[in-house]
C-alpha cells in the first residue's frame, strides 16, 4: 500500500508541473520573454526557467511576485493551476 508522503511527493510535483506551464503560457500571451517576466518579478532568469519546467520548490514570496509581474493575484494564479490540473494532459508543447 502506497504511503501517504509518497501520494504527497506525487501530488507535489504534478501542481508544480501544472503551475509552470500555466507560468509559461500567460507569459507568452502577454508577450514577455522569460528574462521579462524574470525581471519584472524580481527572480532570477534561471530560477525562473527551473519554475518554468516544475523543477523548483518555489516560496509563496515568490509566487506572489510572479503572480502581480502576470497582473494577477497569487489566489487567481492558483485556481488557474487547480482548473489546468483537470484537463487532460496533452504530450504536445
Amino acid at each position: 500500500m502506497p504511503r501517504k508522503t509518497d501520494k504527497a511527493n506525487v501530488e507535489n510535483a504534478e501542481f508544480k508541473q501544472a503551475l509552470g506551464q500555466l507560468i509559461v503560457e500567460l507569459r507568452r500571451e502577454r508577450g514577455l520573454s522569460q528574462e521579462q517576466l524574470a525581471l519584472t518579478a524580481e527572480v532570477d532568469r534561471t530560477r525562473m526557467s527551473q519554475i518554468e519546467r516544475g523543477e523548483a520548490n518555489v516560496s509563496i514570496d515568490t509566487l506572489i511576485k510572479i503572480a502581480d509581474a502576470l497582473d494577477l493575484t497569487l489566489a487567481s494564479l492558483f485556481v488557474q493551476v487547480e482548473a489546468a490540473e483537470r484537463l487532460p494532459h496533452s504530450s504536445g508543447g
